[in-house]
């Protein structure tokens, strides 16, 4: 299974990254709302842990416009 973690703080990114990695799953992670956003349009993901508070594009606008858009996680 392939994570994408969208969180703005390295130090946890890390850590969860780590923590799901030791568990056996892949994971990419995304410092930004936007970057987060552009990964999830072009790569596939079967999961998405969202950071809530980011910077730009935050947590509730990405999720509101993968929604919107009819977004499926593959």
């Amino acid at each position: 299974m392939k994570i994408l973690l969208i969180e703005d703080d390295a130090k946890t990114a890390r850590a969860v990254c780590s923590s799901l990695e030791s568990e056996g799953y892949a994971t990419a992670w995304a410092s930004t709302g936007e970057d987060g956003f552009y990964r999830l349009n072009a790569e596939a993901f079967e999961a998405v842990l969202l950071d809530w508070m980011l910077s730009g594009r935050d947590g509730p606008e990405i999720l509101h416009t993968v929604r919107g858009t009819g977004f499926v996680l593959r």
